[in-house]
């Protein structure tokens, strides 16, 4: 088993490649911080199965969305930063499965949320089984919507730093969660969100619309409307419209005026 890999502080450039994940046996500290990295987090590192803490990714210029083979990760219990990047997109409900995390789970600074429909950029739900977080929940700093999900009021073990500070968050908190807020060291869920303003409709959790809206309009479409219109108008016109308009009007002109013209005017005349 190797324990630690330490590449920070290097001033690297370029893509990370993505043969990183074939060091299956690293079970420790995973070092990339503080360089300069572009383009996407190589999804290769979920390969890393064994490892346990110190993954740092951060204070780089990392773009595209999170991978959700993070999720694979399952063992790691401390110090998952991706901070101070240029991440986009949703946060992937897979993370929801890093529930031995302990301290510092810092996806802080991004642009989460953003190039997205609106309707998913929230918080995760999943993210409420943290129930063994102790402090450094920082998600702040990103472009998130919608409300606070009630499930992060189950993250009964957080002792100080929880940041939702400087999204788009809206929409009211339990008391559940206020109350869990308030019994920590440091914390800040509101300045430059809409904490207390309605959410838009509609104001169901996003996690709800891609399961039904998806799922239930598609459906009667293809089954009613396609099938209908091939079969009635298409069926009717072509049999209706085009045999009776050449039928008709090219077989009457041709036979009656070019015959009664030049047998009749020619004749009169000359006599």
């Amino acid at each position: 088993m190797t324990a630690g890999i330490y590449l920070n502080e290097n001033s690297l450039t370029g893509t990370v490649p993505t043969e990183i994940g074939r060091l299956t046996r690293l079970s420790q500290s995973l070092w990339m911080h503080s360089n300069q990295f572009t383009g996407p987090m190589p999804s290769e590192v979920g390969e890393i199965r064994n490892f346990t803490s110190q993954l740092y990714f951060h204070s780089n210029d990392f773009s595209f969305s999170l991978p959700t083979e993070l999720g694979y990760i399952s063992g790691i219990t401390s110090q998952f930063l991706l901070s101070s990047n240029h991440f986009t997109g949703r946060i992937p409900t897979q993370l929801g499965r890093l529930t031995l995390i302990t301290k510092q789970f810092q996806i802080n600074s991004n642009s989460l949320g953003s190039n997205v429909p609106i309707r998913y950029n929230s918080i995760p739900t999943e993210l409420g089984r943290f129930t063994n977080m102790q402090t450094r929940f920082f998600l702040q700093e990103n472009e998130l919507f919608w409300s606070i999900p009630t499930e992060l009021a189950n993250m009964a073990s957080m002792t100080s730093h929880f940041y939702l500070n400087d999204n788009d968050i809206c929409g009211n908190v339990t008391n559940k969660f206020e109350k869990l807020m308030y019994s920590l060291s440091f914390y800040d869920f509101e300045a430059n969100n809409r904490i207390g303003t309605p959410c838009p409709a509609p104001t169901l959790s996003p996690t709800e619309l891609p399961t039904s809206a998806p799922t239930f309009l598609p459906t009667p479409s293809p089954s009613n409307l396609p099938s209908l219109e091939p079969s009635a108008h298409p069926s009717g016109l072509p049999t209706a419209f085009p045999s009776l308009v050449p039928s008709a009007l090219p077989t009457l002109l041709p036979s009656t005026l070019p015959t009664l013209e030049p047998t009749n005017v020619p004749t009169l005349e000359p006599s």
